[in-house]
């Protein structure tokens, strides 16, 4: 794999596993909002947009901006208590700093919760700047928080990657104009990426698709 200047690192899915914070938050949410679902398609609606998730539903007599809101509520009660990063997350980190590379996060997280969870678990030195739910008006897969991210380096866009797990990450990479590394951790995915890889570890060797 090509080395790059400045990774932007997805949080949750790609550094650390918080699928069933992830799945009790949302679950959290359509309960208390009163939806019917099926709790098989969880696993759909974490890794789509929220937009996309409330777009599911006919008639939900409510706004998107109360989904949102509800939805991101749960997350300060559910996530931070069931969010471990991956075996591979940090000795990959290590290495890229170790490389001289610069990193920073772009997530659909409030920035609060993301130092929390870095900081529990003694990631919060490898990254610069944090840009989370609550540093943009439009969330990915608008490109506004890898925009954001960029603006903080003197660096051009083909030295950047950005990394995540998600449909909506490799579609704001595309968006924005960089490159992305899809981290599949044996589900499926978007497929139109640059590198899709089965670990953080495959940052450091991983070949080209």
């Amino acid at each position: 794999m090509k080395r790059y200047l400045l990774y932007i690192f997805d949080l949750d899915g790609t550094l650390v596993d918080s699928l069933n914070g992830l799945k009790m938050c949302y679950k959290q949410a359509l309960d208390e909002l009163g939806l019917k679902y099926d709790s098989d398609d969880l696993s759909d609606y974490i890794r789509e947009s929220l937009q996309s998730t409330y777009n599911r539903f006919d008639n939900p007599g409510f706004t998107y901006e109360t989904f949102e809101k509800t939805v991101y509520n749960a997350y300060e009660i559910t996530m931070d208590a069931y969010s471990f990063p991956y075996p591979d997350t940090y000795p990959a980190l290590l290495e890229l700093k170790k490389r001289g590379a610069s990193m920073c996060i772009a997530t659909k997280s409030r920035v609060c919760r993301t130092k929390n969870v870095l900081e529990i678990h003694n990631l919060d030195g490898f990254f610069d700047h944090i840009v989370g739910y609550d540093s943009v008006k439009k969330q990915k897969p608008d490109p506004e928080c890898l925009e954001i991210c960029a603006s903080f380096y003197d660096v051009e866009k083909k030295d950047i990657l950005f990394v995540g797990d998600s449909d909506t990450d490799v579609i704001a990479a595309e968006a924005f104009g960089i490159d992305s590394a899809f981290v599949e951790r044996g589900k499926n995915g978007y497929h139109d990426c640059t590198y899709r890889l089965r670990n953080l570890k495959e940052l450091l060797d991983s070949k080209e698709v």
